[in-house]
């Protein structure tokens, strides 16, 4: 585990997505900022027009999938290009600046979750690759494979930023219990300072999610827009070339794989509103223990507080990027594909 951790870094990550022609800022030397984008240019080229070549010779039941995962791709070598990758490197900066804050507590590791996605994600997308793509050219072949490969790392900076939030999350909630526990014997007014301080610390991830971030808003959303088609439409390959799930796992694969990814950040938002329900839980009990007027009615302005700030990232106010998120995109997913199994006979 520990050689994975030194070898599946953000770093690494965003290397091979640079890798794939998806920019990322890996240096702050203008000539080598302006090679790589050069590069990615012209990598993101080849690889849209193999991925074009398989998109007029394949059969029609696939071309829904292959315009979609053009569309993706390119939305995210535009960003990589325009944005710096989402301002990726700035907004994981800032999170951990949270660290500096905290004392005592530490995130020792804040991606341990997406490089596991990374790894069983890279293996089965391999082969998965090598089940759709056997008749065809090799150059072709390796084209489409990095062209697959990028497209699944694109979602890895939302994954990190999210997954890193929720673990420094975690330790605001550590810190919020030591600091309530020690004030119950202290008077009011050290009592607010110490919440005080930790509201403070609250309130910068808070500005953190919040902030505007266009880019990352426009790949969350042509994410989630695509992903409902492709998905469907390999579940569409599944009933009606493959007779059904058990014949080929492959598609099924890909489908839980391209689920997981998009809706990994949804997960990991809505394991933070966990942790803040934890804290609002520690500041409520200090009711008990103060006495003191100004220290419960700062309290209460505490929690009207977390009321009227809530830990929300919503994409240009269509939908929340949390549980709610999840549980459409599943219904919607089950409702089709009930439908589909239904009339799969006169889809054939």
């Amino acid at each position: 585990m520990n050689f994975c951790k030194s070898i599946v870094t953000v770093r690494t990550m965003l290397i091979f997505l640079t890798i794939g022609g998806v920019y990322n800022k890996l240096s702050d030397n203008r000539f080598i900022t302006f090679c790589l984008k050069i590069y990615c240019v012209t990598i993101a080229t080849i690889l849209v027009n193999s991925h074009l070549f398989v998109f007029f010779e394949w059969a029609h039941r696939t071309k829904i999938r292959l315009l979609s995962q053009v569309v993706l791709y390119l939305a995210n070598v535009m960003v990589g290009i325009c944005y710096n990758s989402e301002s990726f490197t700035s907004v994981l900066s800032e999170i951990r600046q949270i660290d500096d804050l905290i004392q005592g507590e530490k995130v020792q590791d804040e991606i341990p979750f997406s490089r596991i996605f990374l790894i069983i994600g890279f293996s089965t997308r391999t082969l998965t690759h090598i089940t759709y793509c056997g008749g065809l050219d090799p150059a072709c072949i390796f084209n489409i494979l990095v062209f697959d490969l990028a497209l699944f790392l694109s979602h890895f900076s939302r994954i990190m930023i999210f997954e890193s939030m929720w673990h420094r999350m975690q330790i605001i909630c550590k810190h919020f219990e030591k600091e309530m526990t020690m004030s119950r014997m202290e008077d009011g007014e050290l009592f607010k300072q110490r919440l005080r301080n930790c509201m403070m610390i609250y309130r910068r991830l808070l500005n953190t999610i919040q902030q505007k971030n266009h880019a990352m808003k426009l790949l969350t959303f042509l994410t989630e827009l695509t992903v409902f088609p492709m998905v469907i439409d390999i579940l569409h390959l599944i009933f009606t070339q493959f007779g059904g799930v058990l014949n080929d796992k492959a598609p099924l694969v890909e489908c839980l794989v391209k689920v997981t990814v998009s809706l990994a950040p949804a997960a990991f938002a809505e394991m933070a509103n966990k942790e803040i329900d934890k804290i609002k839980l520690h500041i409520a009990k200090q009711m008990i223990y103060c006495k003191d007027q100004s220290a419960q009615d700062a309290i209460e302005d505490a929690m009207m507080f977390f009321k009227h700030h809530p830990f929300q990232y919503t994409v240009w106010r269509l939908f929340t990027v949390d549980g709610t998120l999840i549980l459409s995109v599943v219904k919607y997913l089950t409702t089709y594909t009930l439908a589909m199994v239904q009339f799969s006979h006169i889809l054939d």
